[in-house]
């Protein structure tokens, strides 16, 4: 259902097949068909319109969820590469802006006497074992991502945290789809250690330069290694 919605078999604006022929198609029974379609709406790829049925709702519509689907069976070539992009833009002011917020929390007065410097350092324990699982791509995107998380609540800052737990499977499956590309970068801890060295002394917007910088240098590596797609159609 997700990949002829995303290929465009059933465009915006379509209307799905009735449930019993539907479910005749997709080889499934009606009670999972239901369980497929709830999910579905939740991801806002359809809903039920009194009179219509099921329909597809437009592509501005759609949540977050369906990326990783659409990036597989959506799009091809030339439109892969710039949804990429798109995608590493996000992912940049999404974490450095981050960052800096529960950094500077966590760096403040307040926060020092809390002790939340200690998960500072725990941040910089999950990094370690993420080098160690370097070779390991699904673990290591997995511990990566803990990385920030963990400063996010160095600077107690849950609204942040609970928005990666939300973003977290959709980010990790997007990863991996692009990770077997490259490799880690091989000045990952040297670069951490210096972010939070920086933290550490109070210094927010020089861990923001460091890591901006690293993450777009990592970027730019990730996009010369799909370079193939800028020519496909």
């Amino acid at each position: 259902m997700v990949a002829q919605i995303v290929s465009g078999h059933y465009s915006s604006g379509a209307r799905l097949p009735a449930e019993r022929e539907l479910a005749q198609v997709l080889g499934a029974s009606r009670a999972t068909l239901r369980e497929a379609l709830r999910r579905l709406s939740e991801w806002r790829l359809v809903e039920a319109r009194r009179g219509s049925g099921v329909v597809v709702r437009p592509q501005r519509d759609w949540s977050f969820n369906v990326l990783p689907a659409y990036l597989r069976l959506g799009v091809s070539g030339a439109r892969a590469r710039q949804l990429i992009v798109d995608l590493m833009a996000v992912r940049r002011a999404l974490t450095l802006d981050l960052l800096v917020a529960a950094a500077a929390r966590a760096a403040a007065p307040a926060g020092r006497a809390a002790g939340s410097l200690a998960l500072i350092d725990d941040a910089w324990a999950i990094c370690q074992r993420a080098w160690a699982a370097r070779d390991d791509r699904q673990r290591f995107l997995l511990l990566d991502f803990a990385v920030l998380r963990r400063v996010l609540e160095a600077g107690d800052f849950m609204p942040a945290v609970w928005l990666l737990n939300d973003l977290g499977d959709v980010y990790l499956e997007l990863a991996q789809l692009v990770a077997e590309a490259t490799e880690t970068a091989p000045d990952y801890l040297d670069v951490y250690r210096a972010v939070f060295d920086a933290i550490e002394a109070g210094d927010i917007d020089s861990a923001r330069r460091l890591l901006g910088a690293y993450l777009e240098r990592t970027d730019a590596d990730l996009l010369a290694a799909l370079e193939p797609l800028r020519g496909e159609a």
